[in-house]
């Protein structure tokens, strides 16, 4: 309970690693309560962090009063003051900011709603400072900072000989018009930040909308004219030129449009091995192979300079066809007639075509098991990696599952209609931002196929012997540091808000991480003899800190045999982020929904929160947030 409050619900404490949030409700106000429920040095304690769920952070250099929408208690946020709880009490989700010294009427922003780099316009003392709000399924943290380069969602620019510029929030009313004059500029950032986010304007008779996520290029013509509306990137601000120019519209288009690369290197290898060998009992532990694929068919479309691989279906009858005319010990070139297919075979297996339903150069092929692509163009650099084939065996003499990791088969009636896809497929498109040297990432897809991972205990315990040094331990003496780690460790992760990042900003014009759909088998046994079992009773070492965990839970803990994980993709779409902020959202994104549905699906135990990770809303399903990553292709510029 918080204060006068009445209990929450009961929650497990077994379920290491999950957050959520619990609700205290008061005679005036509820209360909310992020909870974190962490693993500490010590096998069998967990350490429980309770927080309030709306925390305020003021990285500015001013007085920041923030209120709820029809209150007037006003909560402060000192300058550079981080973790200043916040208590909402009504339902408005509205959230009043003013600064101390600001003469401008409160700004309202809604605090339930995530903000990437909201710039709130003040008055001429002030100018702006920016609000993030960052939402978790433990915490809600809004953050206020000072204003940076390409806050303001657009940088408005008249280029044209006379005319004036009309614009305003599609919120906002018909007589709210704002105007820029001829040869004039001006930063824009939302009037109304609860509002729409799109900008309408008038220049003439021509009119339109901006919308930051798009980057279309509009060509008006008028009885006055033509009028271009170009929009690009300088830096991380967004630049709106509105021109009758027509050179400055193609010299922009040139620039901001794809260009082929001048330089492209590619490496590829076919078959990559690695074996990993316990020195000290001289035993192979596994063995990680990277292989290619099976044959494939490719051709190469007209006016593009890559092959296409053909479906499985298709791969198949070419492959039988090509088989019997290999067989028949072939002199002269052979026209085949399949199903609905037309091809010219030739004996040394050059210079081979399709004739139906197109013609295009064919070739037998075959994937590699790894293959590296850069492109670099002047103002465009691309990257390309594949991994086709990826399996993990079990060396140990007894294995209960011999194959610990590999992909996942398509059925037949699935496969047939679709071209062999890498295990993992990744596109990366940077773009430079005008004259500065800030990261533009235009393009970035990470695509993951669907997996096994198949677990005993033996291979477990011998991948830590595997990983451990030899007589590791934890002396009495050191268990004293081990707490005060735990105790740092929680005082860290409180003011992680507060810690200043000093990477620097790049812009995301779209990322994303495909689904990951993990089938999970595990056996508590450890296959075959284990020596060591004796060894393992006593000893104080991750192997037996695993085991006595796995004893704490051991009522709902048994064999699991092809548990489906389903992980929902991660995207961002036009965002600024720092690159250790991203890694922790996407690590963040993923790690809470796997150990949640471990804990429902394996466990059998009760979570906090979503387990899924998906459900945002009682009409919205798990399908709206997951997809099957073979039906999806990934683009590369050519």
């Amino acid at each position: 309970m918080i204060s006068d409050s009445e209990p929450s619900d009961d929650f497990s404490l077994d379920t290491v690693g999950s957050h959520g949030d619990v609700k205290c409700k008061g005679r005036y106000k509820d209360y909310l309560v992020g909870v974190k429920i962490d693993a500490s040095s010590f096998s069998l304690t967990r350490i429980v962090t309770f927080v309030p769920f709306y925390m305020l952070v003021n990285r500015t250099k001013h007085r920041v009063f923030i209120c709820e929408e029809g209150q007037e208690n006003w909560t402060q946020a000192e300058p550079e003051q981080s973790a200043v709880p916040f208590w909402p009490e009504n339902d408005t989700k509205r959230l009043k900011i003013k600064l101390e010294g600001c003469l401008a009427p409160p700004q309202t922003i809604d605090f339930t709603r995530a903000e990437n780099c909201l710039l709130l316009h003040l008055d001429s003392s002030v100018g702006g400072i920016i609000v993030d709000v960052n939402l978790s399924e433990h915490s809600a943290t809004i953050r206020f900072s000072e204003y940076h380069d390409g806050a303001a969602p657009f940088l408005l620019i008249n280029h044209t000989k006379e005319q004036t510029l009309q614009f305003r929030q599609r919120s906002q009313k018909e007589a709210e018009w704002e105007e820029l004059e001829a040869g004039k500029a001006v930063y824009y950032t939302w009037t109304e930040p609860t509002g729409s986010r799109e900008l309408r304007w008038k220049c003439g008779q021509n009119s339109g909308e901006l919308k930051v996520e798009k980057e279309l290029m509009d060509e008006h013509l008028s009885k006055e004219g033509k009028l271009y509306v170009i929009p690009f990137y300088e830096g991380l601000q967004r630049v709106v030129l509105f021109t009758e120019d027509k050179r400055v519209f193609k010299q922009i288009l040139e620039n901001e449009s794809l260009q082929r690369a001048e330089q492209e290197t590619i490496l590829s290898l076919q078959n990559v091995g690695i074996s990993l060998v316990n020195n000290t009992n001289s035993q192979e532990v596994s063995f990680i192979g990277i292989t290619s694929s099976d044959v494939v068919w490719e051709i190469k479309p007209k006016k593009k300079d890559r092959w296409k691989t053909l479906s499985t279906a298709e791969a198949e009858i070419l492959e039988n066809s090509y088989k019997d005319y290999i067989d028949s010990s072939p002199i002269d070139h052979y026209i085949a007639e399949l199903e609905n297919l037309q091809v010219c075979f030739t004996p040394n297996g050059a210079d081979m075509h399709m004739l139906q339903p197109t013609q295009a150069p064919l070739r037998r092929h075959f994937l590699p098991g790894v293959k590296v692509e850069y492109s670099i163009s002047p103002r465009q650099r691309s990257y390309r990696v594949q991994i086709h084939h990826i399996q993990i065996q079990n060396q140990l003499q007894g294995a209960i599952f011999p194959f610990v990791f590999s992909p996942v088969k398509l059925p037949k009636s699935i496969a047939k209609d679709t071209e062999p896809k890498p295990l993992i497929d990744l596109s990366i498109v940077t773009r430079t931002a005008g004259h500065s040297d800030i990261s533009r990432i235009k393009y970035f897809m990470v695509l993951i196929q669907e997996m096994n991972l198949k677990l005993d205990l033996g291979f477990m315990y011998a991948i830590l012997d595997f990983l451990t040094p030899e007589n590791t331990g934890v002396m009495i003496s050191e268990e004293v540091k081990l707490f005060s780690k735990d105790i740092e460790k929680i005082k860290t992760e409180l003011n992680h808000v507060s810690s200043t990042d000093t990477s620097p900003i790049s812009l995301f014009e779209y990322f994303h991480i495909s689904p990951i759909k993990l089938h999970l088998s595990f056996s508590l046994s450890t296959g075959g003899e284990d020596g060591l079992k004796e060894k393992r009773e006593t000893e104080v070492i991750p192997v037996q800190s695993l085991n006595l965990l796995l004893k704490s839970i051991g009522a709902t803990l048994t064999d699991v045999q092809d548990v489906v994980f389903k992980l929902a993709f991660f995207e961002l779409k036009f965002q600024f982020y720092t690159t250790q902020q991203l890694q922790q959202e996407v690590i963040r994104h993923y790690s809470k929904q796997a150990i949640k549905q471990m804990y429902v699906l394996v466990l059998g135990l009760d979570v906090l929160g979503n387990p899924f990770g998906l459900i945002r809303g009682l009409s919205e399903g798990v399908e709206a947030f997951f997809y099957e990553p073979y039906r999806v292709g990934i683009s590369f510029t050519e």
